[in-house]
């Protein structure tokens, strides 16, 4: 790997606080792996003759790629009386490029790690190669009047190789501004009397420019898949190609996030109070995709990409955070705040198609975000198996017994299938967050600690944790509590040999499967004593000498622990552990 950096910086001295910079970096890269792979013997169980493995093999793969990147700017500051202008222009441009060639020979009868050594027949080689652009131009003007009226203004110019040449350009332009209100001559009263110390309002309104994957590069542009063994002619496989799956399209560009947000941040009762609050509003418009409301069907081929204008997702939401850092007599300290958010979200048109559109318990669009996803509604299990003569069942389902996932028929058509999918659930990512930190201090004893936790949120459980995995290993001691005759209030269904015996009647979307996710945990504690109070009170060498032992992860509260699966980890457990860590520690400043 070479890398090569350029940084210049210039102070124009015929104006002042006028500067210009200039930052460039290029990464080359070149890589090689090769791979000799030999299998060892194996032997049955009291058996001297080897099992046959299979026989060498060596691959090998090159690359190389580089990357530029090219930054310019010119800034202005200045001061002129009351008045406070900053004005930053940049351009910038990043270019990578990367290619990469593979070989391989099998069944090696020479055990010799060269390609020299192996076999020609069944040889493989690959390779590809790729490349990708972009530019843009961003542009500041921050202004303010005496420290007190702030206003600022910015803009983005960006270019995207992703998109066609004659649209790849847009401008996403965004202003903020704020106002120190308790700064007012007729605010003085209420910063004599400690009511307001500080008051500001602020505000702001803006647009990004996003760029989607939800088709490849390139798709612009007219284009083919080849395959390498595409026919027989003559008996000899010859190349061919195919169309690609979608139309090439010249009319796709930039999706937008339009947002604007408003705040109030304070401080009172002489700065012993302080606060925030902010409300946002975020609105994603535009987006890039085949349009599935359309006749892709009968037409053959993947409708083109096009910027799906009624396709529109919005977010809002609020956060404040809150403090109060005060004293008891002459050596207590304590300080204790809290945070809290809460934000939901709707799909005001997903791009479904009308089937998906028409069905009012399932569709995505125009529905509040806030559910995990769609299912069945879990009536527990079938006590017996005359239970099952009477009542709808699932459809698909074969070789139903007692103990077996019963289901709920919610459109009372007197069969159970996909039409009695319903929403289920909280959605995983929670709705609410929150937090309390406490600060306490006494003659040298200090105690920090943090507290966070989330609202309602469900998760679905892995497979492993089902028991449904296809190795069929029941891990946990918690996982024998499957019904039986005798064990009918049972946390699992009857156990069976593989999730199919019974039409993956057990294991079908549900809510029987829900993971109740929202948790209180104690993040972290410390406890701990600057010896500058006492036994070090007279060595100045030290500006403070403490001790301390602290604590991650102490102690939490989540109904997903009966399930051994912590809050915050994956839900077959297959993540590394969230970890509780203690330890001592020595902090000293001189």
């Amino acid at each position: 790997m070479n890398n090569a950096l350029l940084n210049l910086d210039y102070a124009a001295p015929f104006l002042k606080g006028l500067h210009f910079k200039f930052n460039g970096n290029y990464n080359y890269y070149a890589s090689r792996n090769k791979s000799w792979n030999v299998t060892a013997p194996s032997y049955g169980n009291d058996s001297k003759v080897a099992i046959p493995g299979n026989p060498p093999s060596l691959g090998e793969t090159r690359g190389e790629g580089s990357e530029m990147n090219l930054q310019g700017f010119i800034t202005y500051n200045r001061k002129f009386g009351d008045h406070s202008i900053d004005v930053t222009g940049v351009y910038e441009q990043n270019k990578l490029k990367s290619s990469s060639i593979s070989a391989a020979r099998q069944r090696y009868q020479i055990i010799f790690d060269q390609f020299l050594a192996g076999p020609t027949v069944d040889q493989l080689a690959n390779g590809g190669e790729a490349e990708s652009a972009r530019a843009g131009y961003i542009g500041r003007i921050n202004y303010n009047f005496k420290n007190r009226y702030f206003i600022d203004f910015s803009g983005r110019y960006d270019a995207n190789d992703f998109y066609p040449p004659n649209i790849r350009w847009g401008f996403f332009p965004s202003v903020s501004a704020s106002y120190i209100i308790s700064d007012e001559p007729f605010m003085e009263r209420l910063k004599d009397l400690g009511i307001f110390n500080m008051l500001k309002l602020r505000g702001s309104i803006g647009t990004v420019g996003m760029t989607n994957a939800d088709f490849g590069r390139f798709a612009w542009i007219p284009g083919y898949n080849i395959n390498a063994n595409a026919w027989v002619v003559n008996g000899q496989l010859v190349q061919g190609t195919s169309e690609t799956g979608t139309l090439p399209s010249q009319n796709y560009s930039w999706y937008k996030v339009n947002s604007r947000d408003f705040g109030i941040d304070f401080s009172s009762l002489n700065n012993r109070l302080n606060g925030s609050w902010d409300y946002y509003y975020m609105r994603t418009i535009g987006y890039t995709g085949s349009d599935n409301s359309k006749y892709s069907t009968t037409l053959g081929i993947g409708l083109p990409p096009i910027n799906i204008e009624t396709k529109a997702y919005r977010r809002a939401g609020t956060d404040f955070s809150l403090s109060w850092n005060d004293r008891l007599g002459k050596d207590f300290t304590y300080k204790i705040g809290t945070n809290f958010t809460y934000f939901n979200a709707l799909w005001e048109n997903a791009n479904e198609d009308s089937a998906s559109l028409k069905n009012p318990y399932t569709r995505t669009s125009g529905t509040s975000g806030a559910f995990y996803g769609t299912g069945y509604y879990n009536l527990g299990f079938y006590g017996s198996n005359q239970v099952l003569l009477n009542g709808p069942r699932r459809i698909s389902s074969t070789n139903t017994v007692g103990g077996d996932l019963k289901y709920e028929d919610t459109n009372g058509d007197g069969k159970i299938d996909g039409s009695d999918f319903r929403r289920i659930g909280s959605a995983s990512f929670p709705r609410i967050n929150f937090g309390i930190n406490l600060d306490l201090g006494y003659k040298g004893v200090f105690f920090t600690s943090t507290l966070a936790g989330s609202g309602k949120r469900d998760r679905y459980l892995g497979d492993v944790i089902q028991g449904s995995s296809a190795q069929g290993i029941l891990v946990y001691a918690f996982q024998k509590d499957y019904w039986t005759p005798a064990n009918t209030n049972a946390l699992y269904p009857r156990q069976v040999s593989s999730a199919g015996v019974n039409g993956s009647n057990n294991y079908v979307t549900s809510d029987f499967w829900l993971l109740q996710s929202g948790y209180v945990r104690l993040k972290f504690a410390q406890l701990g004593y600057d010896l500058k109070y006492s036994l070090l009170k007279q060595v100045s060498t030290f500006k403070h000498f403490k001790v301390f032992v602290s604590g991650t992860n102490l102690w939490t509260s989540a109904k997903s622990m009966k399930y051994f699966i912590d809050p915050e980890s994956d839900t077959n457990n297959y993540g590394y552990p969230i970890q509780r860590t203690v330890s001592l520690g020595l902090n000293v400043g001189f």
